[in-house]
């Protein structure tokens, strides 16, 4: 489990789950609204104790823009977090891991090559890994970083797993669209 605290405060990162933390005596009610729920002001809402308000969530590894939303109608940056990104100053947050991706294969391909690296993010930034991917779907095999499907495989998404030599995970969506 990677854990991750900004050096300048923010939220809590342990593994895929994110703990925001803010304060207010005045506020009645605070949600957290960013990237990760489509800048939603009620999907998270926080919950209240004294002063307090916390909401934790789990979210796959990326960087998410966040601003926490004050009795309904007040944005705020969260001021324990100096690290800021454009001109609304949204607060930022890393969930370090490897970057899910997706892929597509046109349906009747029996075999794909899957990429040999994914993106890494960290709080020192992005780099690569290598990864090895594992599968549990019928009529699908793998071996090394080539995918095969049986012949007249019939599903339309599946998933795969990819496992960095350090065994952090990322699920691989694979869509089978047909050729146009």
């Amino acid at each position: 489990t990677v854990s991750y605290s900004a050096p300048s405060g923010g939220p809590t990162v342990s593994g895929n789950k994110v703990t925001f933390n803010y304060s207010n005596s005045f506020a009645s009610s605070v949600s957290v609204a960013g990237t990760m729920n489509g800048w939603s002001t009620t999907a998270n809402t926080m919950t209240k104790s004294g002063s307090n308000f916390t909401c934790t969530m789990e979210l796959p590894s990326g960087m998410y823009e966040y601003k926490f939303v004050v009795n309904g109608s007040t944005w705020v940056a969260d001021p324990t977090n100096g690290n800021t990104i454009g001109n609304d100053g949204n607060s930022v947050l890393i969930v370090p891991g490897i970057i899910a991706t997706n892929i597509s294969v046109k349906k009747g391909t029996t075999t794909v090559k899957l990429p040999s690296e994914l993106t890494y993010i960290s709080a020192s930034g992005e780099s690569t890994k290598e990864v090895t991917y594992t599968e549990s779907v019928d009529g699908v095999s793998i071996s090394g970083n080539v995918l095969t499907l049986a012949t007249g495989f019939s599903k339309t998404e599946f998933e795969i797993t990819a496992t960095t030599a350090d065994n952090q995970t990322a699920i691989v969506k694979v869509f089978v669209y047909e050729p146009a």
